[in-house]
């Protein structure tokens, strides 16, 4: 066989076990992130103010023009 021959053979070779590997590679990191992708929904699907009916809580700063206090108004618009 000539040197071109053997380049042809290597390439081929190469080819066969890169490709099967890269596939079975990128196949594992697409299954570890849609698992991580998972668990992260699962933290932040966690119950917000509008979920629990819960009013904001108060502070001193909350006043508004009208004297009403953050919570009073989220009470009276829901």
């Amino acid at each position: 066989m000539t040197a071109w021959q053997w380049v042809l053979v290597g390439f081929g070779v190469w080819l066969a076990v890169a490709l099967p590997l890269g596939f079975a590679f990128g196949r594992v990191l697409r299954d570890r992130r849609v698992i991580d992708t998972d668990a992260l929904e699962d933290e932040s699907s966690g119950e917000d103010d509008r979920a629990t009916a819960q009013p904001p809580a108060a502070s001193e700063d909350d006043t508004g023009d009208e004297g009403e206090t953050l919570a009073e108004h989220w009470l009276r618009h829901r």
